[in-house]
Formats: structure tokens, C-alpha cells, sequence
């Protein structure tokens, strides 16, 4: 079979080779996530920072490939409840 072709943007497409492909560039139709949650446990105190760097690499992350990130929701789980 043979492996699709991935469009991105500027005209550009790639085959993905043994599977595997890396994207670097703008993808083809880049959208915002907004209105999102992020769900998550706190265990200790030190979490909250956690999530807070994870947020900042998402969103840095998500700018090479044109997509845009506004700051979610956040549900605080305490085990399996929220509180």
C-alpha cells in the first residue's frame, strides 16, 4: 500500500517514510483551540506549576505549526472527584 501524502502549507506535501514522518512547517488548515479543558490531579503542590509549564510548551509547540492556543479551562481532580 502506499503511504498517503501530507499536505502542509506553503504548498508543500511529504510521504511519511517506514511510517514515520516529522512536521516542522505550517500545517495546511492550522485552527485555534479554544473553549478547551484541561483536566488534571493534584497531588502536591508543586502541580499546579506542572501544569502551568506544560500549558506554556503546548502552546509554544503548537505556534510552529500555525495553531493557536488559548488558556483552557481547568478541572482539579482530587483523586477521582473534583473539587
Amino acid at each position: 500500500m502506499n503511504p498517503p501524502a501530507i499536505i502542509l502549507g506553503k504548498n508543500q506535501s511529504m510521504k511519511p517514510k517506514d511510517g514515520n514522518f516529522m512536521i516542522r512547517d505550517c500545517i495546511y488548515d492550522p485552527v485555534t483551540l479554544k473553549d478547551w479543558i484541561f483536566v488534571y490531579s493534584k497531588f502536591n503542590s508543586s502541580d499546579d506549576d506542572k501544569v502551568d509549564d506544560f500549558i506554556a510548551m503546548l502552546k509554544q509547540a503548537s505556534n510552529t505549526f500555525g495553531i493557536k492556543i488559548t488558556e483552557p479551562y481547568f478541572i482539579v481532580m482530587s483523586g477521582f472527584k473534583p473539587e
